[in-house]
C-alpha cells in the first residue's frame, strides 16, 4: 500500500517477515523485484548519467555480487564500488574489476535473513550513482530439505548389504499382549474418609448417652 504523505511517499508491506511466514518469503524468487519495485516508488527518482545494475549469485558456501556499469552504450571502467549491507548483520563488501564495467565481490554466507544492501559507485571519491535493494538469504540447502534422503539410504543399505523397504511393513504381534489398567483410588478413598466420620461420630454419641446415665 502507497501513499503521498507531505511532500514524500510511504508504502506499508502488511506481513511479517521475522514470523512463521518468513521462510516461504525468503525462498521467493519475486522478494527481491518486489521489495525494488517498493523501494523504487518511495525513493525519489533522480536522473543517473551512469547506469548501475547488480546481480545476486547465491552459492552454499558464499555469496557473489556482480555489478555492471554503463554508460550509454559503453561500459564503465576504473572505478571503486563498495556495498554496505544492513540487516541481521552488518558487512562492508567492496568490489574489484574482472572485465570492462564489470565488478565482482564475494563475501562468505550470511545468516538467513533479510538484509538490505546498498552499492555505491564512486570515482575520485565523488559518488557517481548508487543502488538500494533488497538481499533475502534464505536458510541453507540441508535445513531446505523434508523428508527421508533416499540417497543416503540407498548407499548405506548398498555398502552394509542390507535392504530398503520404501513402505515397510510389520509383522502381526505373536503371543499375549500386556495391557496396563489403571483404577482411580480416590472413590475408595473418599468412602473410607466418609465411614471414619460416621464412627467418629457414633462414638461421640455413644460416650455422651453413657456418661448421661451413668
Amino acid at each position: 500500500a502507497f501513499k503521498r504523505y507531505g511532500l514524500g511517499h510511504v508504502g506499508v508491506l502488511n506481513t511479517d517477515l521475522a514470523g512463521d511466514g518468513a521462510p516461504d518469503w525468503l525462498t521467493w524468487d519475486g522478494l527481491g523485484q518486489l521489495i525494488s519495485d517498493s523501494l523504487a516508488q518511495i525513493y525519489r527518482q533522480t536522473p543517473r548519467e551512469v547506469e548501475l545494475s547488480l546481480n545476486v549469485e547465491m552459492g552454499d558456501e558464499a555469496v557473489e555480487l556482480v555489478a555492471d556499469m554503463r554508460r550509454g552504450e559503453s561500459w564503465v571502467s576504473g572505478l571503486a564500488l563498495r556495498a554496505t549491507i544492513a540487516g541481521p548483520t552488518n558487512r562492508e563488501v567492496f568490489f574489484s574489476q574482472e572485465a570492462p564495467g564489470r565488478y565482482r565481490a564475494r563475501l562468505e554466507r550470511l545468516p538467513e535473513g533479510l538484509y538490505m544492501l546498498r552499492l555505491e559507485a564512486q570515482d575520485d571519491g565523488e559518488t557517481v550513482t548508487d543502488i538500494t535493494q533488497l538481499l533475502p538469504i534464505p536458510y541453507a540447502q540441508e535445513y531446505r530439505r523434508i523428508g527421508l534422503n533416499s540417497e543416503r539410504v540407498s548407499e548405506i543399505t548398498r555398502m552394509t548389504g542390507g535392504q530398503f523397504l520404501e513402505r515397510p511393513v510389520l509383522p502381526r504381534p505373536s503371543g499375549k499382549i500386556r495391557h496396563d489398567a489403571y483404577q482411580a483410588l480416590w472413590p475408595w478413598a473418599l468412602w473410607l474418609a466418609l465411614g471414619l466420620f460416621i464412627t467418629d461420630l457414633a462414638l461421640r454419641k455413644l460416650w455422651w448417652l453413657v456418661e448421661r446415665f451413668v
